[in-house]
C-alpha cells in the first residue's frame, strides 16, 4: 500500500515537472486547456500554397510567448495567411483563424511579417496557410 502511494506521488512529481518549463519570467503553469488544433490543410484550396508544401524557409524566427498569456497559463494556436514576394519577403500577413481569440495575434504577425523564404521560381506565392503553437510555454510553428 505504501509502495502504490510513493509511486503515486513520485508521478506527480515528475509530471508537474513536464508541464511546467522554466523561462525568463520564471515557471509556466497551463491555467487552460490547449484548444483543439484545426489543420491548416482543412482552409486550403486545391492548389494554394500550403505552409511547407511550396515554401522553403530562410529565415523564420518563432514568436515570444506573449507576457500576459504566459502569466494567466493560456495556451492556445494562431493560423496565418501569408503572401510571398518574389524577393521571399512575405506580404498581407493575416490571422486567419486563432484559439483563444485575442492571445496570440499580435505576436504571431509581427513574427511573421520578419519571415524570409528562398525567392519563389514560378512566380509570387499567395495564400500560404501556417499554425502557430503555442503551447505548455512553448512556441511550435506546426506548418
Amino acid at each position: 500500500m505504501v509502495r502504490a502511494g510513493v509511486s503515486l506521488a513520485t508521478a506527480l512529481i515528475l509530471s508537474a515537472c513536464a508541464v511546467a518549463p522554466i523561462g525568463p519570467r520564471g515557471d509556466f503553469v497551463p491555467r487552460s486547456d490547449y484548444p483543439h488544433p484545426l489543420r491548416t490543410q482543412s482552409y486550403a484550396e486545391p492548389g494554394q500554397c500550403r505552409g511547407g508544401s511550396k515554401l522553403s524557409a530562410v529565415e523564420t524566427p518563432k514568436p515570444d510567448y506573449p507576457r500576459r498569456a504566459w502569466k494567466h497559463g493560456v495556451q492556445g494556436w494562431v493560423i496565418v495567411e501569408l503572401d510571398v514576394g518574389l524577393d521571399g519577403r512575405t506580404e498581407n500577413v493575416a490571422v486567419l483563424r486563432e484559439a483563444p481569440a485575442g492571445w496570440f495575434n499580435g505576436v504571431t504577425v509581427s513574427a511573421v511579417e520578419d519571415w524570409r523564404f528562398l525567392p519563389p521560381q514560378s512566380g509570387r506565392l499567395t495564400d500560404c496557410l501556417v499554425r502557430i503553437d503555442f503551447k505548455l510555454g512553448q512556441v511550435m510553428i506546426a506548418g
